[in-house]
């Protein structure tokens, strides 16, 4: 009777580079589509976030009858000396917010300028948004409140006596846009102080304006905070309160 011989092989090399380049061409076409897919997604979050903070301001806005714009011991919004906050940040609100702010376009006329003095409060704490719309304490840091006496409450004086209107949280939270950047808050522009968004207002007595912004997949700013339109990558918009001040 015949022996029926069979010999084990592997796959030979041009079988190896066929399957790779089958790997090779199914990968070229899916991998552009889940990339753009993540971007979309990037886009949306981020265009959500900015929506998020401008309903928070306005809640805040219409309790209080004001920004959060001052920037002392005490944030008494009656003082006209202390509405010197330029701009709020929505991040991580992890250490110095000037360490994560994303840089300005080195091209811009006018710039943020964000890592400025004069545009940055002395205590960073007090440029953190959430302090001002999550916590009732504008003056906290990262961590623990603050202890500075008359910090905690946004209060306004009422024949003696004081009327707290500050019913937050107004926002639980906003983590760094989707490329890992504080998205900032025009919050001066709006309470009358900084660099206004160059609008020429046709309804009388109507309060200044400011942009919302994220600096977008690049992590650059290229709108100018006197733009009236984006400019780049950058997300956002601005913010029209239709509130007479």
């Amino acid at each position: 009777m015949g022996r029926t011989e069979r010999r084990d092989r592997g796959f030979t090399l041009i079988e190896i580079v066929f399957v790779l380049a089958i790997i090779v061409v199914l990968a070229s076409l899916i991998m552009p589509v889940s990339f753009s897919r993540l971007r979309d997604a990037e886009l949306v979050r981020a265009n959500a976030d900015v929506k998020t903070i401008a309903v928070a301001l306005i809640s805040f806005d219409s309790n209080l009858g004001h920004f959060p714009a001052c920037d002392s011991s005490n944030c008494n919004p009656l003082n006209s000396s202390n509405q010197t906050l330029r701009f709020l940040a929505f991040g991580n609100g992890i250490g110095d917010i000037r360490d994560t702010f994303p840089p300005d376009d080195p091209g811009l006329v006018n710039q943020w300028n964000l890592t400025s003095p004069i545009s940055l409060s002395v205590i960073p704490a007090r440029n953190n948004g959430m302090n001002h719309l999550g916590r009732n304490d504008p003056n906290a840091d990262n961590i623990a409140s603050s202890t500075i006496a008359g910090s905690k409450d946004y209060t306004e004086g009422n024949n003696g006596s004081d009327l707290k209107r500050w019913k937050g949280p107004y926002l639980a939270n906003v983590s760094a846009d989707p490329w890992g950047h504080p998205y900032i808050a025009h919050v001066g522009a709006m309470e009358k102080n900084g660099i206004p968004v160059a609008i020429a207002s046709l309804v009388p007595f109507l309060k200044p304006q400011g942009w919302i912004l994220s600096a977008g997949p690049d992590g650059i700013f290229q709108t100018s905070p006197t733009d009236t339109v984006l400019a780049g990558d950058d997300i956002g918009f601005i913010l029209f309160t239709k509130k007479p001040g």
